[in-house]
């Protein structure tokens, strides 16, 4: 089922809650700040929202999700770094 505006709404607020939260998360992990980008769309596809939030430019966003997408045609396996040595 679609999201309705105000859910829609609702999810604009916490994408941004959700981003400051995880900028902290990824620096204190890391030791330093880490861009990112997060996407979501509602109900599971079942419509065209799509939102997203980053800390980064939004260039930047386009850039690395176009790097990310041509690795994944190219058949770049789909394997957690923590698991690959």
């Amino acid at each position: 089922m679609p999201l309705s505006p105000m859910q829609r709404t609702r999810l604009s607020f916490a994408l941004n809650r959700v981003a400051r939260k995880l900028d902290k998360l990824l620096e204190r992990e890391t030791g330093t700040r880490v861009g990112f980008s997060l996407i979501i769309w509602g109900s599971f596809g079942e419509d065209n929202m799509i939102q997203y939030v980053a800390n980064a430019d939004r260039e930047d966003c386009v850039r690395h999700m176009k790097d990310l997408l041509a690795g994944w045609e190219a058949g770049m396996p789909d394997v957690p770094f923590h698991e690959r040595n």
